[in-house]
């Protein structure tokens, strides 16, 4: 993995987002800075997904923008080099191998076919590689997935719900694996609803309700702010106070764990 990585991120200003009478997100605004895993909440619906699929120029804004590394991912030079994304583990033709599939998008991407089965390896596929991904279980999927996002070695991940499925060996790897990416300088953002494994790994959260940003704080500011409990602060008890009292809005300083 690259150590001399720039300094990039992701932006997203006064980002809007109707399906007709539906509000899915609603002048959206915050960064995801490099060296630092962002953590991504909310209900079902919130607009977390479609979120996502604006910074990859699947789904157009209504209003604001969403930017990788100062640009629209449209003008991105190598797009694969630049952010890595794993959106849906389970969109793979069932009839592919790992490696196939693997192979097919790098070659597709400009990227030597070797750094496909090196991936399978890292992300601990190798035994399963030459399996019909059919077959697989969803954890496995979700490494693929990983493995996917990692193909051009970029400098920004963005991973929605990427630990759904996994085992405990495979939360563990997870884990490591997520520090691993912020301590080269990576930028991370990711979406879960394992409260208490984000808790593990997230520098920062954002949290969005009926498409708007309810918090975006350091986590242990919003840990500190949670006074209100029978035992230690939990990022579960942060966000079931938000979005059950979405009129509140935290914000605080970035702290980023050392």
């Amino acid at each position: 993995m690259r150590s001399d990585l720039p300094p990039p991120g992701l932006t997203f200003e006064a980002l809007t987002k109707r399906f007709g009478t539906v509000v899915a997100l609603d002048d959206v605004t915050f960064t995801v800075p490099p060296g630092a895993v962002t953590a991504l909440v909310g209900p079902n619906g919130s607009g977390k997904t479609t979120l996502m699929r604006i910074v990859l120029g699947l789904a157009s804004p209504t209003a604001g923008r969403a930017l990788v590394a100062g640009q629209h991912y449209r003008h991105l030079h190598n797009p694969l080099t630049r952010i890595g994304a794993l959106l849906d583990a389970t969109a793979v033709d069932p009839g592919l191998t790992g490696r196939t599939h693997l192979r097919w998008l790098a070659a597709a991407g400009g990227i030597p076919t070797g750094r496909a089965d090196a991936l399978l390896e890292y992300v601990g596929l190798s035994a399963a590689a030459r399996r019909r991904v059919g077959g697989w279980s969803l954890g496995m999927k979700q490494r693929l997935g990983v493995a996917v996002a990692l193909l051009g070695d970029p400098p920004i991940l963005m991973l929605d719900e990427p630990m759904n499925g996994l085992d405990p060996e495979g939360m563990v790897w997870f884990r490591g694996l997520v520090r691993n990416l912020r301590d080269e300088g990576r930028t991370v953002l990711l979406s879960s609803h394992l409260m208490r494994e984000l808790e593990g790994i997230a520098d920062r959260v954002v949290v969005i309700h009926h498409g708007r940003i309810a918090a975006d704080a350091g986590i242990d500011s919003l840990l500190a702010e949670e006074v209100d409990t029978s035992g230690p602060p939990s990022l579960e008890d942060v966000y079931l106070r938000l979005v059950t009292s979405p009129e509140q809005v935290v914000t605080a300083p970035e702290q980023v764990r050392p």
